[in-house]
C-alpha cells in the first residue's frame, strides 16, 4: 500500500516543523542561559567563601607563629620582643566581617571558639609584658612558668584552629 504524498502535504507538514522550531529554540536557549547563570552564580559564591576562609585560616596560621615566635624569644629571654601582632584589629575585623558573610553556622561557632582561645592566649602573652616583664627578663623560672601557661593556651588555640579548619573543608566540599 502506497501513500501517496502531495506538495501540499510537505508544506503543511515544514510549516509545523518550523512553528515548532519557532516555539522550542528560544525555549531551550532560556533554559540553557538559566542554567548557565545559576552555575555562574554559585561558582562566584563559591569563590568568595574559599577566599573569605582562606584568610581566616592565613590570619589564624600567622596568629599561631607569631606565639611559637613569641615563646622562643620568652624562653631565650627576650620577653619584650615581638609583641605587636602581625595584623592590626581592623583587618582583622574585615576579614572576619567578610568570612561570616558567606560562612555557615558551624563555621561561624569554629570561628568563635578560635576567636575565644586566640583571646584568652594574648590576653596572657600582654598581660606578662604589662605586668611581669622585669621578673620574667631576669628569673628563667618565671619565663619558663609563663611560657609553659601561654603553651597551654596555645594548645587549646590549636584544637580550636583543627575545628575551623575541619568546618571549612566540610563546607566547601559540600
Amino acid at each position: 500500500m502506497l501513500i501517496a504524498v502531495s506538495a501540499l502535504d510537505v508544506a503543511f507538514v515544514s510549516s509545523i516543523a518550523a512553528l515548532v522550531g519557532a516555539i522550542v529554540g528560544p525555549l531551550v536557549t532560556w533554559v540553557i542561559t538559566g542554567t548557565r547563570n545559576r552555575q555562574e552564580r554559585w561558582l562566584k559564591r563559591y569563590d568568595d567563601r574559599r577566599n573569605a576562609y582562606y584568610f581566616l585560616l592565613e590570619e589564624s596560621y600567622l596568629v599561631r607563629d607569631w606565639v611559637l615566635q613569641w615563646l622562643e624569644d620568652v624562653r631565650a629571654g627576650r620577653p619584650e620582643r615581638n609583641i605587636n601582632q602581625p595584623r592590626t584589629e581592623e583587618e582583622r575585623s574585615a576579614a572576619i566581617a567578610h568570612a561570616v558573610a558567606h560562612a555557615s553556622e558551624e563555621v561561624i561557632d569554629a570561628q568563635e571558639r578560635l576567636i575565644d582561645a586566640q583571646s584568652a592566649t594574648l590576653e596572657r602573652m600582654l598581660r606578662s609584658e604589662r605586668e611581669e616583664l622585669e621578673s620574667v627578663r631576669k628569673d628563667p623560672a618565671a619565663r619558663n612558668a609563663l611560657a609553659d601557661e601561654v603553651e597551654v593556651l596555645l594548645g587549646s588555640y590549636r584544637g580550636a584552629l583543627q575545628e575551623l579548619r575541619t568546618a571549612i573543608r566540610d563546607e566547601l566540599a559540600e
